[in-house]
Order: C-alpha cells, then structure tokens, then sequence
C-alpha cells in the first residue's frame, strides 16, 4: 500500500508541474511530453543508483 501511496503521490506532483508549465509558460505539448519521459528515465536511473550503493 505504501508503494501505490508513492507511486500516486509521484504521479501528482508531475501532473501538477506539467500542468504549471502549460497554463502559465505555455510551453508545447511535445515539449512537455519529452520533459515527463526524460523525468521518469532520470528518476529510475537515480533509484538504481541509490539501491546500488546499498
């Protein structure tokens, strides 16, 4: 349960900074859909690395 709480509370922060960058700078949606990707990949790379150290 805490996993899905996470993986819920990640996934509204992202939506809410997605949506931040599209009413207020209005930056274009590929743009955008790019930023979310290259943030996933960056956020699994992380979490590999941290486990890693462990």
């Amino acid at each position: 349960m805490s996993d899905i709480k996470g993986g819920m509370l990640y996934f509204l922060g992202l939506l809410a900074f997605v949506m931040i960058q599209k009413i207020v700078f209005g930056v274009g949606l590929l743009f955008l859909v790019l930023q979310v990707a290259i943030f996933i990949l960056a956020s699994f790379f992380i979490k590999f690395l941290i486990e890693k150290g462990k």
